[in-house]
């Protein structure tokens, strides 16, 4: 007869778990996916765990390889920044992980925008795990206020495009507004990530960056025309 310790059991497990995570990302991953698995939990800097996105790609990747995704570029921005920090404006906030970053080094209040529901379900739910003060918006920034058709991308969540079009994959209409219609009325730090769009939230934000922006991060992507 063989008797099994479920206690000590479940600890080998989750010891097996996280060293297959952290050592073998990317097969961690595609084994989630095969057993049907959408989201992990797994440890985030030094701020608790957050849900990460199972076909996250790079980002889930990193995460469960590096405990953190970016924070480097984080830590350099809030380097050139005077005490106090500003209020942290995030457009293409994705699941959360630049709003967990700027919070562990002292940003306070926040605004994410992110148009991707099943990317936005797991914003809040990282960020309500912190208890982080944020006004979130399901919807997509550009230069006109109306709708717009965002194409999915089938295996990677963070590169989900209003511009970029993928063979396989899916699209999700999204309500579109204009960065100058969220009416921010404090100076602010910009954080644009919205994979080919980004000119087009500039152009929506001409009076606010004019106004109130002490300075921006916003990513480049020359090959999404």
């Amino acid at each position: 007869m063989v008797i099994i310790d479920i206690c000590k059991s479940k600890n080998v497990i989750q010891t097996f778990r996280n060293n297959f995570a952290n050592h073998s990302p990317r097969h961690f991953l595609t084994l989630c996916k095969l057993l049907g698995i959408k989201t992990v939990q797994t440890p985030y800097l030094n701020v608790g765990k957050i849900e990460i996105d199972t076909r996250g790609k790079t980002i889930s990747e990193s995460i469960l390889a590096t405990g953190q995704y970016q924070f480097q570029i984080m830590q350099a921005v809030a380097d050139k920044l005077v005490s106090p920090l500003p209020q942290f404006v995030n457009i293409g906030a994705n699941i959360g992980t630049t709003i967990l970053n700027a919070w562990s080094i002292g940003f306070t209040n926040f605004v994410a925008v992110e148009p991707v529901i099943f990317n936005y379900n797991l914003l809040l739910k990282n960020l309500a795990t912190h208890n982080i003060s944020s006004k979130n918006l399901n919807v997509a920034c550009g230069q006109e206020l109306g709708s717009a058709m965002i194409n999915l991308h089938p295996s990677s969540g963070g590169r989900h495009s209003l511009k970029d079009q993928f063979r396989g994959g899916q699209n999700q209409e999204v309500s579109v507004i204009k960065l100058d219609s969220l009416q921010i009325k404090t100076p602010f730090f910009l954080w644009v990530d919205t994979e080919g769009f980004e000119l087009e939230v500039l152009k929506g934000g001409l009076e606010t960056i004019r106004s109130l922006c002490l300075g921006a991060c916003v990513e480049v992507s020359p090959n999404i025309s």
